[in-house]
Order: C-alpha cells, then structure tokens, then sequence
C-alpha cells in the first residue's frame, strides 16, 4: 500500500504542461506566505498522504481513469482541437471536469466546513447522525461530481488560444465556476444548472478551456471550437481567476512570470474566498420552532471581462426575478 500513500488531488499530468525545463520540476507561488518556489518536484505537489483515505479504491480509479483522460489532454494541446461532440472522449472530458471540481484540498475543507456549520446549527444530534469523515468524505463528493456531470452535457465547449507573449498560470484549485451574467444581476450564481453559468480550466500556458451557457453568451464563429485572443487583458482577468480560486499555490513555467504573479496577487489578494460554501438558518417568522437551512456556494466576484465574449439577444431579453432562489437555464 506504500506505494499509494502519496495521493494527488491535481494529476501531474496536468501539472506537467506547466512544468519548468523538465516534466518534473514546476515554479510556484505560495499566495499565502508570499513566497516563490523555484523548480519545486511535481512529484510533491498537490498531494496529501492518504488524501482519499487508505482504502485506496478511489486512488486506484482516479489513477485509471486519469490515464485516459491524459490522452484527450494531450491531443486538444497537440491539435488545438476538442473531441467530438457527444463522443466517449466528450463525455469523459466532461466528467473530468466534475470530478476535479469536486477532489481538490478545497473541496475536502469545503465539505468539512459544511458539516462543522451544521453540527453548529444542529446540535450534537447532527454530529452523532453524520457518518462523514476524512475515510469517506471523497466518496460523497464523487456522488455530487456524478450528478453534477448530467447538467453540463448541454453547455458549449471551446478552447480559447492565447496569442499574447503572456503564459495563463495554474492554481491547486483550477476548476473555476463563474457566472458574469447573473453578476451583472447583483447575485451571481455558480450551480450546474443556472442559467449564465461558465466553467473555465487553463490547459497549458497557451491554451484555455471553457464551457458556456449558450443560450447566454456568443463567443466567435458558432461552428468554430476555438477562439484566438491577441488581448493581454484577457490573459490577465484568466489568470486572476486562478489566483482567486486557488487554495494557495499558483503553477507557471517561466522565471520571468514571477513578477507578473506577484502584481496580479497583490491586487487580488483581498478578494479570495476562504470558503467554497456556506449554510445560513433561515427562521420562520410564524413559529419560532421551524427553520429552513440552505446550503449556498460562494461565487468568485471580480467583474470578469472577456474581449471575446458578448451576451445573446435572449440575454438581452431574460426577465430577471429578484425573488428567484435559483435562476435555471433557459431550455432550447
């Protein structure tokens, strides 16, 4: 079992495309201490001994899984080309992206947080009820990443190509689920299913993914999977969501981006989430012994801007409701 005791959260394989010099060695920048990090071991990143718990089940599909996922990886960078739509190798994309979400350090703490705020606002009955813990708490996490999968097969996909002399940077935490329409509403949302949504990943220091509501946003030719951007600002407001999301490390290839890091985390340093999630009791105004508990995901706010992406004419038209718990998307 030894050989399974160090377990990633972020494959190398990914890790790998922002390497520096070699595949095994990456620059990094701790957001927390400030501190640079040159030519650190991948091999020691992202990784937690017995993350997943040493039944190491989850360890050995992760692993499995990953590896032919790595392939879909390497072709898109190779031909800056994404799979075909509805294809094995699409559906598998999109489980990796639901999947990593949902396995990274923040996750684990997010869902650990979530139980603490219950067992709070609960009781000890709550805490004696749970039967989550650090063996199993991936297990329920898989159980969202497989729920969450279903709700992204109608978004678009396409790979945004960096032309700039900029790199994109990669963070321990490189899921990012945005949502500038309902931002420009004043209340974002970031569920699977809410209309606006935007999941964005950077692939390698010149290639990006994101999927997108349709319905939504125009981005580029409508039966072109890519969009080129010559826009240093596009580059910048991309990797500032890097640093937002990240938990505390921030990946990148070239020495001479570390004083870039360093001027984009400065500024957006004050703006990162502690938490991914948070529970609130809503109290009933008519008996004092009902409440209602919602669990709430906490949305990156940064005003994101992208030359390249403009909103439809059904945007435009959507009849917003302030009194809406959760806007779903428009169906087609």
């Amino acid at each position: 079992m030894s050989d399974k005791k160090n377990q990633h959260y972020i494959p190398q394989f990914c890790l790998r495309e922002f390497a520096s010099d070699s595949n095994k060695i990456i620059n990094l920048y701790n957001l927390d201490s400030k501190k640079f990090i040159k030519n650190a071991s991948i091999k020691h990143q992202a990784c937690k001994n017995y993350f997943y718990g040493k039944d190491i089940a989850i360890e050995n599909a992760l692993a499995y899984f990953e590896n032919g996922v790595s392939k879909i990886f390497n072709q898109m960078i190779q031909e800056n080309k994404l799979p075909q739509k509805k294809s094995e190798e699409y559906l598998m994309l999109l489980f990796f992206i639901s999947i990593q979400y949902n396995r990274t350090k923040f996750a684990h703490d997010d869902m650990m947080g979530i139980h603490s705020q219950m067992t709070s606002i609960l009781g000890k009955d709550f805490s004696l009820l749970s039967t989550l813990s650090d063996d199993n708490w991936i297990y329920k996490r898989m159980l969202i990443a497989v729920q969450c999968t279903s709700y992204l097969k109608d978004l678009k996909m396409k790979l945004i190509l960096n032309k700039t002399t900029d790199e994109f940077i990669y963070s321990d935490n490189p899921i990012v689920f945005y949502n500038q329409f309902l931002e420009m509403k004043g209340r974002p949302e970031i569920g699977c299913n809410s209309v606006g949504i935007e999941i964005l990943l950077p692939i390698s220091p010149f290639l990006y993914l994101i999927l997108y509501d349709a319905q939504i946003y125009h981005i580029g030719k409508s039966q072109s999977d890519t969009i080129e951007t010559y826009d240093n600002d596009d580059i910048d407001n991309l990797n500032r969501l890097q640093i937002l999301s990240a938990n505390s490390n921030i990946y990148f290839s070239k020495d001479s981006t570390q004083q870039y890091i360093e001027k984009i985390a400065e500024n957006e340093s004050n703006y990162r989430r502690k938490n991914m999630s948070t529970v609130t009791e809503y109290h009933s105004v008519t008996n004092k012994y009902k409440s209602l508990i919602g669990i709430q995901a906490i949305p990156i706010a940064c005003k994101l801007k992208l030359s390249f992406m403009k909103l439809t004419k059904k945007a435009k038209r959507y009849d917003y409701d302030s009194n809406k718990v959760i806007h779903y998307r428009l169906k087609k």
